[in-house]
């Protein structure tokens, strides 16, 4: 019941939250793309979360966060770009808890509603034909006697005119089973199983006991009223099946016994539940016993439940989201990295071309940058991240910034070695004149390229590395394809 209420509550703070921020930034998240955005309908309540709470400055606080988010989206605003991030991140994490949350509720309301044993003791059993049930139980006459028993519910049996069983074989039966759990009649320690019928048949047993005073009609043993060498009591079964009676005489010698282990009390529970499922088994109610051992036992249904798993696992999954999300970020920014260095050649030497043609540093500049440009218009090329920045430092040449300050500004961005020197070395040289620059150009458009050939062998080990594993799974299903008929073949 707590783990339905614990739901409850997770499932009426979700609804409540996205039902009081429903508004909240309303034209912002309407105006996101849907296909970048898919999650949309949690965004108000985690722009509320990320704008409205503490957890504001717990994403302020992400600097590192920041600065790659500003190296992956150049011309964007970076506030912007790092809300977003933080709203699809946590809105994952919303949706898993959700989703979780729900299927915990449905599991736990599942089970609550097929509970097999009744209140006063008893199992509905299934109409004839249906098959058995099976049922776990909470069996407990105290704190420290409690087990928890595996009980079978079988079917309803055949009605008196379709029951065929014979005297003799009832006989058999009762001679086999009238001891119980005692191992012979020379020493019953533990109560008779003097049952009323026989199981899948409509034979019915009356006892009658011949002399003793220790033991009851229902085969229980009266410990108190036993001696203390034991007393021998003369019993007889009648069978009746219709109009013929069979008689059948024992005789047992009972011991006084009133300490029980814990194995003797299991399994004192275990015949006593079965001898109650097998008598009376064309009623309805399959009622349990009210004693065992001269010991009044109470009953709980034993009902597994995986809500709090299901629960739990969406919590765990949630926290691993919200920790490792930030791995891919990491990703994108060596991806980011790998290709500014790859690119770094072809700028390069684009640009020393171009000077070395008569064109002056900016004209060279504005034109590298609106030939990608035209071309990413066009389709023809994907985002490049070197091209982009060096289109935002024309930007603000364009905008009056002088060339010497957006050159500095383009290698500090970037913030990889290569760049660095190279917008180092056109600031400097444009501080003191270009001469000898185009010279200085094209040696470094020779190391870029040899630069290059290094990064490129680097990566070609690092993806044979990666192809070692599946390369080893290959070999051991070969080996296992091969050798296992090999051994079955011997």
């Amino acid at each position: 019941m707590w783990c339905i209420l614990l739901c409850f509550v997770l499932a009426a703070l979700l609804t409540a939250g996205m039902v009081y921020t429903r508004n909240y930034e309303k034209e912002f998240v309407a105006g996101l793309d849907k296909k970048k955005h898919g999650l949309k309908w949690f965004y108000p309540l985690s722009l509320f979360l990320l704008l409205e709470t503490p957890l504001r400055k717990y994403m302020e606080k992400k600097e590192k966060q920041q600065e790659i988010l500003s190296l992956l989206y150049v011309s964007e605003d970076k506030e912007l770009i790092q809300i977003l991030y933080w709203c699809k991140k946590l809105s994952l994490c919303l949706l898993v808890i959700s989703l979780f949350t729900g299927i915990s509720f449905v599991t736990e309301i599942g089970k609550s509603g097929t509970n097999l044993l009744k209140e006063n003791g008893y199992f509905l059993r299934q109409e004839k034909g249906e098959g058995e049930e099976y049922v776990d139980i909470e069996v407990s006459a105290s704190e420290q006697e409690k087990e928890i028993i595996s009980v079978i519910i079988p079917e309803r049996t055949y009605t008196q005119e379709e029951a065929k069983i014979a005297l003799k074989e009832a006989e058999k039966y009762v001679k086999a089973h009238y001891l119980g759990e005692n191992e012979s009649n020379e020493m019953v320690i533990k109560n008779l199983n003097l049952m009323e019928s026989i199981p899948n048949s409509l034979i019915t047993i009356s006892w009658q006991i011949i002399d003793g005073s220790c033991l009851a009609y229902n085969g229980e043993i009266e410990y108190t009223a036993i001696p203390k060498d034991g007393e021998i009591v003369n019993l007889m079964a009648t069978l009746s099946y219709e109009e013929q009676e069979r008689e059948v005489a024992f005789r047992v010698h009972i011991h006084s016994k009133c300490e029980f282990t814990e194995q003797e009390w299991r399994e004192a529970v275990i015949t006593a539940i079965e001898e109650a499922g097998e008598e009376n088994s064309s009623e309805e109610k399959y009622t349990l016993p009210k004693q065992i051992l001269d010991k009044k036992v109470s009953y709980k249904e034993n009902i597994e439940s995986n809500a709090m798993t299901f629960l739990g696992i969406g919590i765990v999954v949630a926290i691993v989201i919200w920790v490792f999300y930030d791995k891919n970020l990491n990703d994108k920014r060596k991806k980011h990295d790998e290709q500014m260095l790859m690119d770094y050649p072809d700028l390069v030497n684009k640009f020393t071309l171009l000077l070395g043609a008569g064109m002056t540093a900016g004209g060279a500049w504005e034109k590298i940058a609106k030939e990608y440009l035209q071309k990413k218009k066009k389709g023809k090329v994907n985002t490049r991240y070197a091209y982009e920045e060096w289109c935002l430092t024309w930007y603000e040449m364009q905008n009056g910034i002088t060339e010497v300050t957006a050159l500095e500004h383009f290698g500090k961005r970037i913030q990889l070695l290569p760049y660095l020197k190279f917008g180092s070395l056109l600031s400097q040289n444009l501080k003191k004149g270009s001469k000898g620059l185009l010279e200085l150009l094209e040696y470094e458009a020779l190391d870029a390229f040899e630069d290059r050939k290094q990064m490129t062998k680097r990566l070609a080990e690092e993806a044979s590395t990666k192809l070692l594993a599946p390369m080893m799974i290959m070999l051991g299903l070969v080996m296992v394809i091969i050798m296992v008929p090999a051994m079955m073949a011997l």
